[in-house]
Formats: C-alpha cells, sequence, structure tokens
C-alpha cells in the first residue's frame, strides 16, 4: 500500500513538473513587470551562449531565451530556471513576452542557417523564417525602448569560399534581413561580429589554435558590446586567423588586380 501511494505521489509530482513547463513556455505563467534590463538570446544552447549566460553579467539581467522545439526548452528550464522561455512552434498569439521597462539586448548566436552539412533549401529558408518572424516580433513589442542586437556573423561573410557559399550566403541574408527589419527603429542598434574558428581552449598539441579566439573570451568581448553606453553600431572582425584570412584575400585580388 505504501508503494502504491508513493507511485501515485511520484506521478503527481510529474505531472505538475511538466504542467508547469508548459504554462512557463506557453506564457500562461505568472510573468512580473520588471524595471531591469531584458536580455533575449537566440540559440541558447549554443556552447558560444552557454559561456555568455555563465557571466555574472547575465546573472544580473532578465533572460528570454528562444527554445525552437520542446527538448530544448525543457533543457533551458533545467538549465537557467529563472529565465523566461519563449517558445517559437506555439502560435505567435500563445507568444507572451515580460513587460520590461529598461534596455533590450538581443544576442544572435544561433540565427538562421548554423553550418549545414547537407544542403536543404525547404528547411533552411523555413527556419530563416521563423527566426525573422521572432525576432520582428521582439522588436514590435519594445518598440520606442533602447534594444542592443549583437549578430554574431562568419568572416566567411566577407571572405567566401566556394565550398561554403551556401552557408555563407544565408549569413549574409540573414544579416540584410536584420537591418531590414531595423529600417523604422530609431532607437534599435545593430552590431555585427565577424568571427573565424572558436575553440574551447588553445593548446600545444594543436599549434593552429593558438590563431582561433577562445569561446570564453569571445564571450566577453560579446559582453562588452551588448553592455556600451551609449550604445551604437558596431562592426567588428574577431581573431587573428580571421585578420589572415581577409588579408591573403585582399592580396590575392591585388595581385589578380595587377597581372589581370
Amino acid at each position: 500500500m505504501l508503494n502504491k501511494s508513493n507511485t501515485i505521489s511520484r506521478h503527481q509530482s510529474s505531472l505538475s513538473h511538466r504542467s508547469s513547463l508548459v504554462a512557463r513556455c506557453s506564457g500562461h505563467g505568472s510573468r512580473a513587470t520588471s524595471h531591469g534590463n531584458l536580455v533575449v538570446v537566440f540559440g541558447p544552447c549554443t556552447t558560444l551562449a552557454k559561456h555568455v549566460l555563465s557571466t555574472r553579467w547575465a546573472g544580473q539581467k532578465n533572460l528570454l531565451l528562444v527554445a525552437r522545439d520542446k527538448k530544448e526548452a525543457k533543457q533551458l528550464g533545467s538549465s537557467f530556471p529563472a529565465a523566461e522561455i519563449l517558445a517559437c512552434w506555439l502560435p505567435q498569439r500563445e507568444w507572451n513576452l515580460p513587460e520590461v521597462y529598461g534596455c533590450i539586448t538581443v544576442l544572435l548566436c544561433a540565427f538562421s542557417v548554423i553550418h549545414p552539412v547537407t544542403p536543404d533549401w525547404s528547411l533552411h529558408c523555413e527556419a530563416t523564417r521563423r527566426d525573422i518572424e521572432i525576432l520582428a516580433y521582439v522588436l514590435a513589442k519594445f518598440r520606442g525602448q533602447v534594444i542592443k542586437l549583437v549578430f554574431i556573423s562568419s568572416v566567411l561573410a566577407l571572405a567566401p569560399r566556394p565550398q561554403r557559399s551556401y552557408y555563407v550566403g544565408f549569413k549574409c541574408l540573414a544579416e540584410a534581413m536584420i537591418t531590414g527589419l531595423l529600417t523604422n527603429q530609431e532607437r534599435a542598434f545593430l552590431s555585427v561580429l565577424y568571427p573565424g574558428r572558436l575553440v574551447s581552449q588553445k593548446s600545444l598539441l594543436s599549434p593552429l589554435s593558438f590563431f582561433h579566439t577562445t569561446y570564453r573570451r569571445f564571450a566577453q568581448r560579446l559582453v562588452r558590446i551588448a553592455d556600451s553606453c551609449p550604445p551604437k553600431p558596431h562592426r567588428e572582425i574577431v581573431g587573428l586567423d580571421a585578420r589572415i584570412l581577409l588579408a591573403l584575400q585582399a592580396f590575392r585580388l591585388l595581385i589578380r588586380t595587377v597581372l589581370g
């Protein structure tokens, strides 16, 4: 009898946890009005975003994490219990953003296509449309407030390679569409970072890693840009490898121009 009671209790507890998660994700849970700053994160499960979210800076902000599916939402709910979760698979009428009266920072850590292994035009167009739709909704919600957006692009967008043209094309498209959304947003400021390769750590066993940028250092750079005051549009090439790549690209173009 005791075992049966314990089983029922655990089952009720599980149902309660699931109901709480669904309520939080769908926007039907309680939401407090805050006078602090809000940080919206696209791609919160990426390695870069995890480094940003582990900083003291992020711990002092109200967080809104964009979850692409139920599995991601559950993972984020466990890792960041104090954060709000935007469940983008739900109908837009069920999206309910927190009321925040402060500066809005939008970190686009993963936006549109992310290193596709196999090109899938319909799938990736849908992913891009979805992300743009969510971003447009966020911008409309906080229209009139100061909004700082940081888009993580790639140095390949400035020096494309034929074998990465599909990925680079979506990066350029995403940047252009984001810029278009800000046309009528007078108090919105876009920063774009073009990093080279990001690594977890540098090691003597991999000498080339010293030309790359660690996730931790890049996250710190991201936080400094997001926290800059007064806000202003900003574009930056990040990483020694990125600079070398662009220098080589410029040199090749110079040679072609001179030699014909």
